[in-house]
């Protein structure tokens, strides 16, 4: 827009030249396609439209007919190039009907802006970027040659604003997730620090976080995976996993210095001791993403690089925890060193805790089952969802009205801006606002509906103020056939969408459009029940039909009669293809009308103050629903006839088509209250509950409940592959079953704390928690792994079962206690969602957190517990015979 007083025309002229300038930036798509224009200016070209009135063109009465066909006002408005205003197009006369002006039957509407930026004409601009291109670079090079021409141009006064910018959410998005990789970083260093006392030791281990953040990032471009939210929601994930393998390995290399062993030495003999059980533990928490591979969909496009992110991390820490970590532990010197005492306060309590558990088997195990069975009968008090909801500081108002009203267009435009306005003024969260007729994302369409884009200042404040412009809204007086719908985020946003509630009612092939309606309004108004009592809003229910037309079989004589107005030969075959031709033009004029502008065809003109404004015929039968009233409407040139002498016309379905060709009707509704998936069952209840009339096939849920019983689907299966996988790796890594076996009990142990975190924090199980679920396979096991390959090396040492597990439990404690932390804390910050962009990644860090710390303390005791129940198989182990004791328990 402009403070100068330009024009809308001036306003397009400018908006032209600024996309000369930024049409060699780099990222812009290039070519046009068939869907899709790599530029769309909008505004500053309105045209005039012209408006049929139905009952006017209908009641004409003339001496000799009656009626006047659409063709009759387009003929009259081509005849001539250039209009001198608007009132001399109301009153040019009809060809056909002289003494009938254009304005007896039509509205003559002056052009209405198509664009607004808090109330003043503007004109929009559209860029859309190539795929490959990257979305910030690319938005951020546009706004520098947008702020450059606006300098160069002081003297128009002009006012660019930014309407929706794709680039704004991703930045803000990565730099709340850079910062809260940060935090995690310096909170598991400080984690480190509490447990060893030495900053030297926290040095060493905190470094491999950046070194392994660092491999991850040259794996991922050699691959092609670009930094988004996703991979920096993975990499946030992976900051207090990565340091487990270095702990563990700096941890055992000190206690072999402390067995007075040279540096060299200890290093060597430390990380071949400890190679095999965090080899095992990093290879199974890597491969439990490989069934995502397989995992189809939305889920699966999204997941699959933060799976492939946390990957090369993992793997990257493995490789710094063997070649990085040992030659930095020679500068922690070998007199003093921070692993050399066992008997601090968490030491002593834990070792009391494992004896009495070791000595109480059968209790302990009772206990751990009851706990697992209570936290499984909790998961039905648990909110299901599919995906986040978005998070755009964003809220659509979407206004759609009968081409019949489009001239009070612009009024309810403004009624809509006064509320937005009061809103402003009350509360201070609103920003700027942009209207437009038509579709914003596509350009203009005829008007049949208007958006307007409100910015909120604090994408917390998104839903309230979403509600209360939506109750502000209710009280604009209504206009038939028009409805004001009020969305929070942006429709750019809809492809994620978590609320989306969609229900179809299909009918029986070749059936009748009467019992898909019938059904379609009776489950409509069960439906309303959600809405009165506030679980949905925006429930609407169509039946997605189209008017379709077919030429009549006509006998001699009504052939002839309208023959001979057109004046045709009936006889000749020629004439009678020109005939059926002139009937589906006019047929389409009726049902399309004449946007000449819009179709880039030379049409007439009129001069609005010195600028040549074009020419629009909207469509007649769009403001029509009955067919009767369609097929009274005149049709022909000379000797106009009733549309319904010439042609059967028949409502038929124009998307939701069965193969077979049944008629659908569709109920869609915002689904706003948390619990998405309890909606969407008590709705499948309703449905059930329906008994399907004659002629209708069935009644099928769709949105976001479709796509949350496919996608649980997928991740159930992609867990019990995973935890298929992990058992086989440690499988071959023990070269055992049984231990393994019980390294996998750590599983339902994570159970209890993951069901637990969800419930406490209000967080849904959707596919975020799932994916948490998924990674908790690997995460949890490598303490299990630690534990029981250090019994496993007591054992064969010749020590009793018993010495060897409170050994491994007193020894193995710090390093299985500061692992399991470092990986909690540094989540911590991903899971309060304080990021823009980490609502995807904060279920899965909450349900890590509660998964990870139930299974550490019970791992810790009950692990050692069924260890000890299956010694007979131990003792079996020809490992052990020559140094096990008569009772290895003793």
């Amino acid at each position: 827009s402009s403070d100068n007083g330009l024009t809308r025309a001036e306003l397009r002229e400018v908006a032209q030249d600024l996309v000369d300038e930024v049409s060699s930036v780099e990222g812009i798509l290039q070519e046009e396609t068939p869907f899709m224009k790599p530029v769309e200016i909008t505004g500053g070209n309105e045209d005039i439209l012209v408006i049929p009135d139905a009952d006017a063109l209908g009641s004409y009465s003339g001496p000799s007919h009656d009626g006047i066909p659409m063709s009759w006002v387009i003929s009259t408005l081509a005849a001539q190039s250039e209009y001198d205003s608007l009132q001399t197009i109301r009153d040019t006369p009809l060809l056909y009907a002289p003494t009938v002006t254009v304005d007896d039957v039509c509205d003559v509407v002056e052009p209405v802006p198509e664009s607004s930026a808090d109330g003043s004409p503007s004109v929009s601009i559209i860029w859309r970027k190539d795929p490959e291109a990257n979305t910030v670079s690319t938005a951020n090079s546009i706004m520098a040659k947008v702020e450059e021409f606006q300098n160069t141009n002081e003297d128009l006064a002009l006012k660019c604003g930014v309407v929706v910018d794709q680039s704004e959410y991703i930045e803000n998005s990565i730099h709340d997730l850079t910062r809260d990789i940060v935090i995690g970083v310096g909170l598991a260093a400080m984690v480190i620090v509490l447990f060893l006392w030495a900053f030297r030791a926290a040095f060493i281990i905190a470094i491999s976080i950046p070194l392994s953040i660092f491999i991850a990032f040259l794996l991922m471009r050699d691959i092609g995976i670009t930094v988004n939210l996703l991979t920096l929601s993975g990499l946030a994930i992976a900051v207090g996993r990565i340091v487990d393998d270095s702990i563990v390995c700096l941890e055992n290399i000190y206690r072999h210095l402390q067995r007075g062993e040279r540096f060299k030495i200890a290093a060597i003999d430390g990380v071949k001791e400890i190679a095999m059980p965090i080899t095992a533990a990093t290879i199974a928490t890597v491969a439990i993403f490989i069934p995502l591979g397989f995992v189809g969909g939305i889920v699966g496009e999204m997941f699959r690089p933060l799976a492939l992110t946390v990957t090369f991390a993992m793997l990257a820490s493995l490789v710094i925890a063997f070649m990085i970590v040992p030659p930095l532990s020679s500068f922690m010197g070998t007199k003093k060193v921070c692993f050399e005492r066992y008997d601090n306060w968490y030491t002593r309590v834990y070792t009391r805790v494992l004896r009495w558990a070791l000595e109480h088997r059968g209790a302990t195990v009772l206990i751990a089952l009851a706990l697992f069975i209570g936290s499984i009968s909790l998961v039905p008090l648990l909110d299901t969802a599919f995906l986040p909801s978005n998070m755009e500081s964003t809220i659509t108002v979407e206004i759609e009205m009968p081409y019949a009203d489009n001239a009070d267009a612009a009024g309810k435009i403004l009624e809509v801006e006064e509320k937005i306005e009061e809103l402003k003024q009350e509360d201070g969260y609103i920003g700027a606002y942009y209207s437009y007729l038509g579709n914003p994302m596509g350009g203009f369409d005829g008007i049949s509906t208007a958006t307007i884009i409100v910015d909120v200042t604090q994408s917390s404040e998104v839903e309230q103020q979403a509600e209360v412009l939506r109750e502000k809204c209710a009280l604009i007086p209504e206009t038939p056939y028009t409805t004001i719908k009020v969305t929070s985020g942006s429709m750019s946003a809809d492809i994620l969408a978590n609320d989306k509630l969609e229900i179809r009612v299909i009918g029986e092939d070749n059936g009748s459009l009467d019992p898909v309606k019938a059904m379609t309004e009776d489950l409509t108004q069960k439906i309303q029940e959600l809405e009165a009592r506030g679980d949905i809003e925006n429930l609407e229910a169509e039946l997605v039909t189209e008017l379709n037309g077919t030429s009549k079989e006509w006998d001699q004589t009504s052939l002839g009669i309208y023959a001979v107005g057109l004046g045709m030969n009936p006889t000749n075959e020629t004439h009678m293809t020109q005939l059926i031709t002139q009937l589906e033009t006019e047929w389409a004029l009726m049902r399309y009308g004449w946007p000449i502008a819009q179709l880039g065809q030379t049409g007439p003109t009129a001069n609005m103050g010195g600028v040549d404004t074009g020419i629009a015929v909207l469509p007649v039968t769009a403001s029509l629903s009955d067919i009767d009233a369609i097929g009274d409407l005149r049709i022909g040139t000379a000797d106009p006839q009733k549309l319904s002498d010439l042609a059967s016309l028949e409502r038929s379905p124009a998307q939701l088509r069965r193969a077979e060709g049944g008629y659908a009707g569709t109920i869609v509704a915002k689904i706003v209250a948390d619990d998405v998936g309890s909606i969407n069952t008590e709705v499948q209840q309703m449905i059930d509950e329906l008994q399907l009339q004659d002629g209708v096939a069935e009644i099928k849920m769709g949105g976001v409940a479709e796509q949350m019983l496919e996608g649980f689907s997928d991740m159930r299966i992609a867990i019990l592959i995973a935890i298929g996988i992990a058992f086989a790796v440690l499988a071959i890594g023990f070269r055992s079953w049984y231990v393994p076996l019980l390294i996998m009990c750590s599983l339902p142990l994570a159970s209890m704390g993951a069901v637990l975190a969800l419930l406490v924090t209000g967080r849904p199980l959707g596919m975020s928690a799932m994916m948490g679920i998924l990674m908790l396979v690997g995460i949890v096991l490598t303490n299990a792994i630690v534990l029981l390959t250090f019994v496993e090396d007591r054992r064969k040492e010749g020590h009793s079962t018993y010495k060897a597990l409170m050994d491994a439990g007193r020894i193995r404690l710090r390093p299985i206690l500061m692992t399991a932390l470092t990986t909690m804390i540094a989540l911590v910050p991903l899971s309060l969602a304080l990021a823009e962009g980490g609502l995807i990644a904060a279920e899965l860090g909450v349900v890590v957190i509660g998964g990870l710390f139930s299974s550490t303390l019970l791992t810790l005791i009950v692990i050692p517990v069924l260890y000890s129940l299956t010694e007979r198989l131990c003792r079996r182990d020809r490992r052990f015979r020559t140094k096990a004791s008569t009772d290895p328990w003793v």
